[in-house]
């Protein structure tokens, strides 16, 4: 739709006009361009904030018949109590000031704005807001898939642009969420279901870390299922030595576009946590500890730092420790970090441990999330049942 936004209180401006007739709230008329005649309809939808002055959106086409579609459009946005000033927006403009106004975590900020910028804006960034349509949000869809980008990551940005244009609808800038549950669904994606490590290459894995720089870093994530930015957060003063406890108060967030580091708390408040350690843990631990002579570590201090005495960054972790021991302990390289936790959890559900123990140890914010997530681990137990029965009852 061909249309500007004016705030002038006369009709014509440089031109020549032919014929007018008004239209229900609207003006529709013929005016002549530098030699081209059109047709012109003007519709007037508020004042501005600033100036006070009358607005009107102005639309124009070859024929009175288009021109009068277009306007009754708007009109019907209109009786919708939409915005129709704030719908002349771009996509770019309107995401950056919802970035800007909305209290995110850092992570979250650092996740939606890389979204936004690498798969969004490209594409969408300079289409106005009421030109967002379920259509066109496929359209976007299907170039992001012709891009070769991941059915995972275009769920994600789907996500994150839902978000935004949530607000823009709450606020009438839209009649509708063009990319809600009604509209423009994200494609599907079956995830791929973790595996855990099996008990051999758990026992493959320990014995590479043991005495390695990084093996109380490697016990954390295999014996008690911490996170990896959970474990690169860990400082000296979340550390019980005494009562063989590490406390989880931090994350690490790294940005991915300018690689900064900085410490946030958790994204849910179950992931605030006092995780009791296992004496292979607490004995890695106070090694690390013995290392550091009779310095006293300040509180503040990391627990795993780089050269330069920074958390190390993920990208150096997995390819200076994570890899190499990997193929020392004879794992497939393409084994995740994060394989490590869902070993943690398969292991203690398949060994008796209660699923809301195990939840709370992972940090889930419910054990319903643990179910789904681990429900592969408590088949082993559905098995004992019968025998239980039998046991109970007689065979």
């Amino acid at each position: 739709m061909e249309t500007e936004i004016s705030t002038t209180d006369t009709a014509e401006s440089q031109s020549k006009t032919t014929s007018r007739r008004s239209t229900m709230g609207g003006t529709i008329f013929k005016r002549t361009i530098r030699g081209h005649t059109r047709w012109v309809a003007m519709l007037e939808v508020g004042c501005d904030p600033a100036t006070g002055r009358r607005q009107r959106r102005t639309v124009y086409g070859k024929t009175m018949g288009e021109v009068r579609e277009k306007i009754d459009q708007l009109r019907g946005k209109q009786r919708l109590h939409v915005d129709l000033r704030r719908g002349q927006e771009t996509l770019k403009s309107w995401c950056e000031t919802w970035l800007a106004e909305h209290d995110l975590k850092a992570s979250s900020r650092a996740d939606y704005t890389d979204m936004l910028t690498r798969h969004v804006y490209p594409i969408l960034g300079a289409v106005k807001l009421e030109r967002l349509t379920p259509l066109r949000i496929k359209g976007w869809h299907a170039e992001l898939r012709r891009r070769e980008v991941g059915t995972r990551t275009i769920q994600k940005a789907h996500a994150v642009l839902r978000a935004c244009l949530s607000e823009a609808t709450r606020l009438r800038a839209l009649p509708f969420n063009p990319c809600g549950r009604e509209a423009a669904q994200a494609p599907k994606h079956i995830a791929a279901k973790r595996k855990a490590l099996e008990p051999e290459q758990v026992k493959a894995l320990l014995t590479a870390a043991t005495d390695h720089d990084y093996e109380a870093f490697i016990l954390l994530g295999v014996l008690h299922g911490m996170r990896l930015g959970e474990i690169a957060a860990l400082r000296w003063g979340d550390v019980d030595l005494k009562a063989n406890l590490v406390h989880v108060r931090h994350t690490l967030v790294e940005d991915n576009r300018t690689g900064k580091r900085t410490l946030d708390t958790p994204k849910t408040p179950a992931a605030l946590r006092s995780i009791p350690l296992a004496a292979r843990t607490m004995a890695a631990l106070v090694r690390l500890r013995t290392k550091l002579g009779d310095v006293v570590p300040h509180p503040t201090a990391f627990l795993f730092v780089d050269g330069e005495g920074q958390p190390i960054r993920r990208s150096n972790f997995t390819r200076r420790v994570w890899k190499p021991l990997l193929a020392a302990a004879g794992i497939p390289k393409a084994t995740h970090f994060h394989d490590t936790r869902h070993t943690a959890g398969s292991t203690l559900l398949a060994n008796g441990v209660p699923i809301t123990t195990v939840s709370k140890l992972l940090g889930h914010a419910n054990p319903a999330i643990t179910l789904k997530v681990y429900s592969h681990a408590l088949d082993a137990d559905q098995q004992t049942t019968a025998a239980v029965v039998d046991q109970l009852y007689g065979a």
